[in-house]
């Protein structure tokens, strides 16, 4: 498969804000140049809310008494610039539209994760804005794509400030919803190696409802989990009627609906997700060197090995998946795919693209690690970004891997997510090269 040609080195020019007022926060549109203009023209007037809230009767609210939120309520501004792209020339706006969650992240800082049972304090608490749909748009929108977020939130001062702090890194909340729920909450806790666990109270993200979507050819829709999958598939549909590229990123894990993958374009899982979504071997764990076998303990002689056993190739797979001929210690590429491109992020292990019949790998960037909450999302909205931008896949994966490789170098989780600025510099002192 060819390299894209991109230069992404190239330096980009940067947008300014619109000057004349609007009535909800819409983001400046950053990354398209032309050939005779040295700017490029800022996003037109948003479109109406895409949701609103359905009383009892059944009768929608109008538009009039909306709980979508508006500039002036969400107390924030669109910030003066917004960072290159990642790499597009094409006059075409494009935007980015993110279906997914939004939640409240509490994240505990502590020496180790604690075992089944085990109680460990930690050092710091912190309060910060997470949801994979709310770091995906923050991730699109910094490397300088339009980007919309549609989204439901409970209504309460805190998210609202929060949902300002979303306008602010230049994501368009105007299709956020807010209801009765409680926003969705996520309870992180993160050791010293960047290792972490996290678990999730949907909220506010299950009571989501799509009431409309105005995406244009030739737009990207993008999709996680964390949401039901019912919303996500009529997101789908309607995206590919009118010729939208649709990335579904089946996170948390779960069986997919088939119709829903049949309207996926590329479908992007980690090693543990990609095991429940498509049934293909998990990643081979190393031990835990806290968890060291007692030396005191020694093997009962009267238990040996079998010589005539052979070993078991797929020791990690249960025995009635050992029996199915598809699970191969890798994917073959030349199998049938559910969907035109498969994308597998391995970690450190960078991450393997299953398209056309064929296996393509792209090599981790080696970094220390600080905290690695939030880079499969970094990854995604960059990986998105980049195809939008006319990367190609091969180059948009490079992108968005650059970007997940720099974002665990940082504290955080929409904190750590890098610019386009940042991406660009980050390659560049790489050699292009991991």
């Amino acid at each position: 498969m060819s390299e894209p040609t991109t230069d992404l080195t190239a330096p980009k020019p940067v947008m300014s804000e619109p000057t004349t007022a609007m009535s909800r926060i819409t983001p400046v549109m950053g990354g398209s140049t032309s050939a005779v203009s040295e700017s490029a023209p800022t996003m037109g007037e948003p479109t109406p809310a895409m949701f609103e809230t359905t009383p009892a009767n059944g009768e929608p609210t109008p538009v009039a008494s909306r709980t979508t939120l508006t500039a002036a309520e969400s107390s924030s501004t669109v910030p003066e610039t917004a960072p290159a792209t990642a790499g597009s020339s094409s006059t075409t706006v494009n935007t980015i539209w993110v279906v997914g969650s939004f939640n409240v992240d509490f994240t505990l800082t502590m020496a180790a994760l604690p075992k089944p049972g085990e109680t460990l304090v930690g050092r710091q608490l912190v309060t910060n804005l997470g949801g994979k749909g709310a770091n995906q748009a923050v991730s699109c929108a910094r490397q300088g794509a339009p980007t919309r977020l549609i989204a439901r939130v409970g209504d309460d001062p805190e998210t609202r400030t929060m949902l300002g702090r979303l306008a602010e890194s230049g994501v368009d909340v105007s299709g956020v919803q807010l209801g009765a729920e409680r926003t969705g909450a996520a309870l992180v806790m993160v050791d010293d190696r960047g290792e972490n666990l996290i678990g999730l109270y949907p909220g506010a993200n299950g009571a989501l409802e799509l009431i409309d979507l105005p995406v244009a050819a030739g737009d990207v829709l993008l999709l996680q989990g964390e949401v039901s999958p019912e919303v996500n598939l009529i997101a789908a549909r309607r995206a590919r009627a009118v010729g939208c590229t649709v990335i579904l990123n089946a996170a948390p894990a779960a069986p997919q609906l088939p119709e829903l993958l049949s309207h996926t374009d590329f479908l992007i899982v980690n090693e543990h997700e990609a095991e429940i979504v498509l049934g293909w071997p998990g990643p081979q764990h190393q031990p835990d060197p806290r968890h060291q076998p007692d030396p005191r303990h020694r093997p009962d002689p009267r238990h040996r090995p079998d010589p005539q056993r052979r070993p078991d190739p797929q020791p990690h797979l249960d025995p009635q998946r050992r029996l199915d001929p598809r699970n191969k210690p890798h994917p073959q590429p030349q199998r049938d795919l559910p969907v035109p491109c498969v994308i597998v992020t391995a970690g450190a292990d960078g991450a393997r693209t299953y398209r056309d019949g064929t296996e393509r790998h792209q090599p981790a960037f080696r970094v220390a690690a600080v905290d690695t909450v939030g880079a499969g999302d970094t990854f995604v909205g960059a990986f998105a970004a980049g195809l939008r931008d006319g990367l190609g896949v091969p180059g948009a994966v490079r992108w968005a891997s650059a970007a997940a490789a720099l974002s665990v170098t940082r504290s955080g989780t929409q904190e750590s997510i890098p610019s386009a600025a940042d991406v660009r510099r980050f390659i560049t002192h790489h050699g292009g090269n991991p």
